[in-house]
Protein backbone atom coordinates (compact mmCIF):
# COMPACT_ATOMS: atom_id res chain seq x y z
CA UNK A 1 0.00 0.00 0.00
CA UNK A 2 0.98 3.34 -0.64
CA UNK A 3 1.06 6.51 1.13
CA UNK A 4 -1.60 9.53 -0.11
CA UNK A 5 0.45 12.28 -2.67
CA UNK A 6 2.60 14.09 -0.69
CA UNK A 7 2.99 12.01 2.46
CA UNK A 8 5.62 9.42 3.38
CA UNK A 9 5.55 6.33 6.03
CA UNK A 10 7.15 6.96 8.94
CA UNK A 11 8.19 3.75 10.49
CA UNK A 12 7.80 5.31 14.42
CA UNK A 13 4.53 6.41 14.12
CA UNK A 14 3.22 3.56 11.80
CA UNK A 15 1.66 5.85 9.91
CA UNK A 16 1.47 8.49 6.48
CA UNK A 17 2.75 12.02 7.69
CA UNK A 18 4.16 15.01 5.56
CA UNK A 19 7.64 14.36 6.66
CA UNK A 20 8.41 11.14 8.04
CA UNK A 21 11.92 10.90 9.86
CA UNK A 22 12.64 7.43 8.80
CA UNK A 23 12.02 7.24 5.24
CA UNK A 24 14.41 7.42 2.52
CA UNK A 25 14.17 6.48 -1.54
CA UNK A 26 15.59 3.30 -2.27
CA UNK A 27 17.52 2.97 -5.42
CA UNK A 28 21.35 3.02 -6.41
CA UNK A 29 22.80 5.20 -4.66
CA UNK A 30 20.48 5.87 -1.58
CA UNK A 31 21.65 6.06 1.95
CA UNK A 32 20.29 3.47 4.43
CA UNK A 33 16.62 3.77 5.86
CA UNK A 34 16.76 6.24 8.94
CA UNK A 35 19.27 8.54 8.50
CA UNK A 36 18.76 11.61 9.67
CA UNK A 37 20.02 15.25 9.31
CA UNK A 38 21.61 16.85 12.54
CA UNK A 39 20.14 20.12 13.41
CA UNK A 40 22.70 22.13 13.84
CA UNK A 41 25.49 21.03 10.70
CA UNK A 42 24.26 20.08 7.23
CA UNK A 43 27.74 17.93 6.66
CA UNK A 44 26.89 15.92 10.18
CA UNK A 45 24.10 12.98 9.90
CA UNK A 46 22.85 10.39 12.22
CA UNK A 47 21.81 6.21 11.81
CA UNK A 48 18.74 4.75 12.74
CA UNK A 49 21.05 3.47 15.97
CA UNK A 50 21.71 7.05 16.37
CA UNK A 51 25.50 6.69 15.41
CA UNK A 52 26.82 9.97 14.46
CA UNK A 53 28.43 10.51 11.08
CA UNK A 54 30.19 13.33 8.48
CA UNK A 55 30.34 13.56 5.13
CA UNK A 56 33.39 14.03 3.20
CA UNK A 57 34.36 17.50 2.57
CA UNK A 58 32.95 19.15 -0.68
CA UNK A 59 29.78 17.17 0.53
CA UNK A 60 26.45 17.99 2.37
CA UNK A 61 24.13 16.00 3.71
CA UNK A 62 20.68 16.10 1.65
CA UNK A 63 17.88 15.88 4.02
CA UNK A 64 15.65 14.34 1.38
CA UNK A 65 17.94 11.88 -0.27
CA UNK A 66 19.37 11.05 2.94
CA UNK A 67 22.54 11.05 2.42
CA UNK A 68 25.57 12.84 1.54
CA UNK A 69 25.68 14.84 -2.01
CA UNK A 70 28.02 17.27 -3.71
CA UNK A 71 27.52 20.66 -1.79
CA UNK A 72 25.59 22.11 -4.98
CA UNK A 73 22.98 19.60 -4.96
CA UNK A 74 22.13 19.56 -1.16
CA UNK A 75 18.85 20.20 0.65
CA UNK A 76 20.14 21.69 4.22
CA UNK A 77 17.39 21.82 6.91
CA UNK A 78 16.47 25.64 7.47
CA UNK A 79 19.16 27.00 9.93
CA UNK A 80 22.00 24.52 9.92
CA UNK A 81 24.93 25.82 8.97
CA UNK A 82 28.31 24.44 7.18
CA UNK A 83 32.60 24.61 6.83
CA UNK A 84 33.71 25.96 3.61
CA UNK A 85 37.16 26.83 4.35
CA UNK A 86 38.43 23.14 4.71
CA UNK A 87 40.65 23.46 7.45
CA UNK A 88 37.64 24.78 9.50
CA UNK A 89 35.75 21.40 8.77
CA UNK A 90 38.78 19.31 9.38
CA UNK A 91 39.35 21.16 12.67
CA UNK A 92 35.52 20.98 13.65
CA UNK A 93 35.94 16.95 12.91
CA UNK A 94 39.00 16.77 15.12
CA UNK A 95 37.11 18.66 17.98
CA UNK A 96 33.78 16.27 17.72
CA UNK A 97 35.87 12.86 17.23
CA UNK A 98 35.26 12.18 13.61
CA UNK A 99 37.78 11.15 11.08
CA UNK A 100 38.28 14.47 8.33
CA UNK A 101 38.22 13.49 4.52
CA UNK A 102 39.24 16.01 2.03
CA UNK A 103 40.01 13.23 -0.51
CA UNK A 104 37.60 14.93 -2.85
CA UNK A 105 39.82 18.23 -3.46
CA UNK A 106 41.40 17.23 -6.74
CA UNK A 107 45.45 17.54 -6.72
CA UNK A 108 46.59 18.53 -10.05
CA UNK A 109 50.45 20.19 -8.34
CA UNK A 110 51.29 16.49 -7.99
CA UNK A 111 52.91 18.29 -4.29
CA UNK A 112 50.48 18.85 -2.10
CA UNK A 113 50.27 17.17 0.77
CA UNK A 114 47.02 16.58 2.76
CA UNK A 115 46.79 18.14 6.23
CA UNK A 116 46.57 15.24 8.76
CA UNK A 117 47.92 15.49 11.91
CA UNK A 118 45.57 16.53 14.82
CA UNK A 119 44.49 20.09 15.11
CA UNK A 120 46.60 22.12 17.93
CA UNK A 121 49.87 20.02 17.64
CA UNK A 122 52.50 22.30 16.40
CA UNK A 123 53.83 22.55 12.41
CA UNK A 124 52.89 24.46 9.39
CA UNK A 125 49.40 25.71 9.36
CA UNK A 126 46.88 23.87 8.37
CA UNK A 127 46.27 26.49 5.36
CA UNK A 128 49.38 26.06 4.29
CA UNK A 129 47.96 22.57 2.87
CA UNK A 130 44.15 22.74 2.49
CA UNK A 131 44.19 26.72 1.41
CA UNK A 132 40.91 28.75 1.53
CA UNK A 133 38.44 30.55 -0.34
CA UNK A 134 36.98 33.66 -0.12
CA UNK A 135 33.09 33.62 1.02
CA UNK A 136 31.05 32.72 -1.42
CA UNK A 137 33.83 32.98 -4.01
CA UNK A 138 33.82 31.25 -7.71
CA UNK A 139 37.21 31.28 -9.84
CA UNK A 140 40.89 31.04 -9.61
CA UNK A 141 42.22 32.22 -6.08
CA UNK A 142 45.85 32.66 -4.50
CA UNK A 143 47.18 29.95 -2.29
CA UNK A 144 47.02 31.41 1.68
CA UNK A 145 50.96 31.23 2.68
CA UNK A 146 52.20 30.44 -0.56
CA UNK A 147 51.76 33.68 -2.14
CA UNK A 148 54.39 34.62 -4.87
CA UNK A 149 54.42 30.86 -6.14
CA UNK A 150 53.15 28.67 -9.08
CA UNK A 151 50.29 27.44 -7.15
CA UNK A 152 46.79 28.64 -7.06
CA UNK A 153 43.23 27.22 -6.32
CA UNK A 154 39.90 26.55 -8.33
CA UNK A 155 37.08 27.73 -5.55
CA UNK A 156 33.11 27.38 -6.00
CA UNK A 157 30.81 29.26 -3.59
CA UNK A 158 33.59 29.55 -1.10
CA UNK A 159 34.29 26.01 -1.25
CA UNK A 160 37.97 25.05 -2.37
CA UNK A 161 37.31 22.29 -5.10
CA UNK A 162 40.91 21.78 -6.34
CA UNK A 163 44.91 22.58 -6.18
CA UNK A 164 46.09 24.07 -9.62
CA UNK A 165 50.02 24.84 -10.43
CA UNK A 166 51.24 27.46 -12.99
CA UNK A 167 53.18 24.79 -15.44
CA UNK A 168 56.12 27.30 -16.22
CA UNK A 169 55.71 30.37 -14.43
CA UNK A 170 54.33 32.12 -11.24
CA UNK A 171 50.31 32.56 -10.83
CA UNK A 172 49.43 36.28 -10.92
CA UNK A 173 46.69 37.51 -8.79
CA UNK A 174 45.98 40.48 -10.97
CA UNK A 175 45.79 40.27 -14.06
CA UNK A 176 44.16 36.31 -13.00
CA UNK A 177 47.09 34.18 -15.27
CA UNK A 178 49.49 31.84 -15.14
CA UNK A 179 52.80 33.80 -15.78
CA UNK A 180 55.99 32.31 -18.20
CA UNK A 181 57.84 34.08 -16.07
CA UNK A 182 59.44 33.25 -12.35
CA UNK A 183 60.17 37.15 -11.52
CA UNK A 184 57.73 38.55 -9.83
CA UNK A 185 57.62 41.70 -11.72
CA UNK A 186 56.14 39.43 -14.86
CA UNK A 187 52.74 39.74 -13.05
CA UNK A 188 51.85 43.09 -13.54
CA UNK A 189 53.79 44.67 -15.82
CA UNK A 190 53.23 48.59 -16.36
CA UNK A 191 55.08 48.72 -19.41
CA UNK A 192 57.51 45.95 -21.87
CA UNK A 193 60.14 45.30 -23.84
CA UNK A 194 60.44 43.35 -26.97
CA UNK A 195 61.09 39.78 -25.68
CA UNK A 196 59.43 39.96 -22.47
CA UNK A 197 57.57 36.98 -21.12
CA UNK A 198 54.86 36.86 -18.68
CA UNK A 199 52.52 39.63 -20.40
CA UNK A 200 48.93 38.85 -20.76
CA UNK A 201 47.65 37.00 -24.10
CA UNK A 202 46.92 39.58 -26.81
CA UNK A 203 47.04 42.86 -24.35
CA UNK A 204 48.68 45.69 -25.56
CA UNK A 205 51.30 47.11 -23.02
CA UNK A 206 53.27 50.90 -22.84
CA UNK A 207 56.95 50.41 -23.90
CA UNK A 208 59.61 50.74 -21.25
CA UNK A 209 61.21 53.05 -23.25
CA UNK A 210 59.10 55.48 -25.58
CA UNK A 211 55.82 56.61 -24.64
CA UNK A 212 55.03 57.32 -28.48
CA UNK A 213 54.95 53.00 -29.35
CA UNK A 214 53.56 50.11 -27.41
CA UNK A 215 53.89 46.21 -27.66
CA UNK A 216 51.58 44.14 -28.50
CA UNK A 217 51.77 40.61 -26.22
CA UNK A 218 51.10 37.50 -28.26
CA UNK A 219 48.96 34.65 -27.74
CA UNK A 220 51.84 32.48 -25.79
CA UNK A 221 52.28 35.16 -23.26
CA UNK A 222 55.35 37.05 -24.88
CA UNK A 223 56.23 40.61 -25.78
CA UNK A 224 56.58 41.30 -29.04
CA UNK A 225 58.08 44.43 -31.33
CA UNK A 226 57.73 47.65 -30.34
CA UNK A 227 54.64 49.33 -32.28
CA UNK A 228 54.29 52.89 -33.50
CA UNK A 229 51.03 55.49 -32.56
CA UNK A 230 50.66 57.28 -35.55
CA UNK A 231 51.46 61.16 -36.25
CA UNK A 232 49.31 63.55 -34.08
CA UNK A 233 50.71 66.13 -36.09
CA UNK A 234 53.90 67.22 -38.78
CA UNK A 235 56.26 66.13 -36.24
CA UNK A 236 54.51 64.40 -33.21
CA UNK A 237 53.20 61.47 -32.35
CA UNK A 238 50.15 60.52 -30.77
CA UNK A 239 50.70 58.50 -27.15
CA UNK A 240 50.04 55.07 -25.88
CA UNK A 241 47.53 54.86 -22.87
CA UNK A 242 47.19 51.41 -21.73
CA UNK A 243 43.75 51.71 -19.91
CA UNK A 244 42.51 52.94 -23.20
CA UNK A 245 44.04 49.86 -24.69
CA UNK A 246 44.54 52.89 -27.88
CA UNK A 247 47.19 55.56 -29.12
CA UNK A 248 45.97 59.07 -28.21
CA UNK A 249 46.92 63.03 -27.38
CA UNK A 250 47.86 62.07 -23.58
CA UNK A 251 48.35 58.79 -21.93
CA UNK A 252 47.81 58.68 -18.16
CA UNK A 253 50.13 55.05 -18.11
CA UNK A 254 53.30 56.27 -19.89
CA UNK A 255 56.01 55.28 -17.63
CA UNK A 256 58.78 57.27 -19.52
CA UNK A 257 59.20 61.11 -19.76
CA UNK A 258 59.62 60.76 -23.39
CA UNK A 259 56.79 62.72 -24.51
CA UNK A 260 56.20 64.39 -28.01
CA UNK A 261 58.96 61.86 -29.47
CA UNK A 262 59.70 62.87 -33.32
CA UNK A 263 59.43 60.89 -36.15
Amino acid sequence: MSCPSGLEFDYNKQSCDWLSETCTTQGPGQSDVGNMPDDAHCEVYKDAEGSVFVCPYLQLFDRTARQCVHFAQATCNPGTTFFTAPCDYTSFCYEKDFTPNTTLIVDNTGRNKKFNSHGGNPGPPCELYLPPCPVGYTGRHEWMWREGSPYYIICQDGFTISFEICPGGLYCVDPDVCSNSWEWEGCDRECMRPGDTGCVPNKLYNSCDNCNTYIPCSADAKAGPEMPCPMSGPDTKLKFDASKQACDFTSTTCPTQGVNVKK
